[in-house]
């Protein structure tokens, strides 16, 4: 079993990046559902609404993005660049 080491601002960018995505793409569900996110074996974080079928799967890339998918086809790139900055498209 592979150990993950999480750094807070790993973590706090999945935060982000799961955050920002659910406002870009959920847009007219519920917003009182409840979201429940976990790390899988393979390091990818998985978040599933409860009162629906909708779940997004962050993984990062070759080069280091944070490429979150969702299940309705949706997709963002993350990275952060050069300042610091974290920046999504």
């Amino acid at each position: 079993m592979k150990a993950i080491n999480f750094t807070p601002a790993t973590s706090s960018k999945k935060i982000f990046t799961i955050s920002a995505f659910m406002l870009l793409t959920a847009i007219g569900t519920n917003v009182n559902a409840q979201t429940t996110c976990y790390t899988d074996y393979w390091g990818n974080w998985i978040c599933n609404w409860s009162n629906s079928s909708y779940q997004t799967t962050t993984t990062t890339d070759y080069w280091g993005n944070d490429v979150t998918n969702d299940n309705r086809g949706n997709r963002m790139s993350c990275y952060t660049d050069y300042w610091g900055n974290y920046v999504c498209n």
